[in-house]
Formats: structure tokens, C-alpha cells, sequence
């Protein structure tokens, strides 16, 4: 977990887990477009089963083979982070109301965690920055993402993110990993605004006078432009 100014915690690896289901969910929904499939299915760990249906323009089978490409690519990307975004809100969700994903081992104490939500579309984000990036492939523009991506947010040193759990710790959670009562959770999933905001840590002579950035939560507005 690294703290940055602007978006205080980030769970990396709730980043990397929504970025590679992003990165999934892309190279599937491309190879069935441009089959011209129109009905789509696809599931996570979860036993939730998420259903698409596709309706192509009436010019579709005449449009040049480039533009296909282009359009097939644009639509997959925004499909795969809206995907990702609403799987993983969704994992949070089940898991609020007792869903074990882990066999026996609630995850109860962790659903909504005040970094959880922020960090897993954190992850769809940096996944449609590395997708769309024509010059290199996916684990190397992904780093490429990430990194600068951090680097805006204002990343912190090891010592800055260690510091800023141990000034949560009783205020918004308590125990440890072994058994955690968390006392404050992030239940914003963009529904109402269309973002999501992240915590700061309050009181870091580090990132004094930071305000949190917002994200825009993936959605389907866009795709529209295409019909």
C-alpha cells in the first residue's frame, strides 16, 4: 500500500487485480466485436455472471477495415473498465453481506475499507491509459502508467505511507491483519456524483494543504458516439 498526497492510500495490489480484469475483459470483448457477436457474458471469482448485448450501426459490414479497428478498440476499452469498475464494486458489495470468497475466512472486516473502492478504480483507470497505448505492450505500458500516474497523485516515500497507517490506526481501524475492526469505510462508488473521492490522511506535514482528486467512474455514456 503506497500513500500519495492527493489520493492517500492505494492499495496496489486492488489496483492490479481491477487493471488485469480490465486488460481481460478488453481482449475478450475485441475478439467477439469483431466477430460482430452481439450477446456477451463473462464472471469473475464471484458467481455473479455480468450479460452485454451489442447492437452494431446499420453501416457496420461496409465500414473500412481501419475504422472497424478503431471502433472495435475505443468501445472495448470503455466496456472492459465499466466491466471491471462494476465487478469490483460489486466484490464489495457481497462481501458487506457475508459473501466468502476465501472459503471459510469473512471478509466482512475489509468490505468498503476507506482505500478499497478509490484503488480499485484507480486500477480500471491506469488499465485504459496502458490499453490505449499503441507503443508498447500491456506489463510495460502498465508500469509506464503506473508510474506516472503515482508520480501525479504525489507519491510518498516508504517511510511517509508507514506513518500515515500508523495515524489511522485507532481512528479508522484497529487490530491487525490477523483480525481487523475497521471503523471507517468509503461506501462512495460513484452512483451519485460519477466520482469517487479518495481519504487523506488528516494532519501529514508532507502533503500539507493536499485536497483530494477525484476519479470519474467508468460508464457507458460515450459509446453512443458510435451508433
Amino acid at each position: 500500500i503506497v500513500y500519495t498526497c492527493k489520493a492517500g492510500h492505494i492499495d496496489l495490489a486492488h489496483a492490479r487485480k481491477s487493471a488485469d480484469w480490465t486488460a481481460y475483459l478488453y481482449e475478450n470483448f475485441a475478439d467477439r466485436m469483431m466477430k460482430k457477436a452481439t450477446q456477451l457474458s463473462f464472471k469473475f471469482r464471484e458467481p455473479t455472471r455480468y450479460y452485454v448485448e451489442l447492437t452494431y450501426p446499420d453501416n457496420w459490414d461496409s465500414l473500412p477495415q481501419n475504422e472497424k479497428d478503431r471502433i472495435v478498440k475505443d468501445i472495448s476499452v470503455r466496456l472492459a473498465e465499466y466491466g471491471a469498475y462494476v465487478g469490483t464494486m460489486w466484490h464489495e458489495m457481497l462481501t458487506w453481506f457475508g459473501y466468502k470468497s476465501l472459503g471459510l475466512w469473512s471478509e466482512f472486516q475489509s468490505a468498503f475499507a476507506w482505500e478499497d473502492t478509490f484503488s480499485d478504480l484507480f486500477g480500471t483507470h491506469i488499465a485504459g491509459k496502458a490499453l490505449r497505448d499503441a507503443d508498447h505492450d500491456y506489463d510495460e505500458a502498465m508500469t509506464i502508467a503506473l508510474d506516472r500516474e503515482l508520480a501525479d497523485l504525489d507519491a510518498q516515500p516508504k517511510k511517509v505511507a508507514v506513518h500515515a497507517s500508523r495515524s489511522a490506526a485507532g481512528q479508522w481501524f484497529s487490530g491487525d491483519f490477523a483480525w481487523m475492526n475497521m471503523k471507517a469505510r468509503n461506501f462512495d462508488i460513484g452512483v451519485d456524483d460519477g466520482y469517487i473521492t479518495p481519504w487523506l490522511v488528516p494532519g501529514l506535514a508532507q502533503c500539507e494543504g493536499a485536497k483530494p482528486r477525484p476519479y470519474p467512474a467508468p460508464n457507458l455514456d460515450a459509446i453512443g458516439q458510435h451508433g
